[in-house]
């Protein structure tokens, strides 16, 4: 009888193995702890859980994404503004293609036609308010970071209450 091989997944390598070492206990520290990390640490991490090239280029993504969602949940949390916003994932490859971009909106199913890898919705009938990509976001942290390179990193997101 042979045994099946199981293919280790780099998503289920990162949430067991890096998800942790990233979150901070506030968005300052979790901002700290991002700037101060490098891809050389994802991808030696990588190959130490047998992934290959392509899955380690998928893990360094995977960190991307999780910072931005993380930071921008723990930014919302600090605010006390959890009864109102919330934030959650909304890309391409979470399903199959423009499915993943269904979202209940006023209790009916809406595709949204510009997506993002974050989205943050108003709570009251779920209306998406701000698509963020992470890139841009991401971007905007690093410039912050060269031109005011100060020991603690501090980032403010600004919601409005409507």
């Amino acid at each position: 009888m042979t045994k099946k091989k199981l293919k280790i997944k780099a998503k289920d390598v990162f949430d067991k193995f890096f998800s942790k070492a990233l979150t901070g206990a506030n968005s300052d520290e979790t901002i700290n702890i991002f700037c101060n990390t490098d891809n050389n640490y994802f991808a030696s991490l990588a190959k130490k859980h047998k992934l290959g090239e392509r899955q380690i280029a998928s893990v360094v993504g995977f960190k991307d994404e999780f910072f931005v969602e993380l930071l921008i949940n723990q930014i919302i949390k600090e605010n006390k503004l959890e009864s109102k916003f919330y934030c959650k994932k909304v890309t391409a490859n979470q399903k199959s293609g423009i499915l993943s971009r269904t979202i209940k909106l006023n209790n009916k199913e809406v595709v949204l036609t510009i997506g993002g890898d974050c989205v943050i919705f108003k709570k009251a009938g779920d209306k998406p308010i701000m698509i963020i990509e992470c890139k841009e976001y991401i971007d905007m942290i690093r410039m912050k970071e060269l031109i005011n390179p100060l020991p603690k990193y501090t980032t403010t997101l600004h919601i409005e209450q409507v």
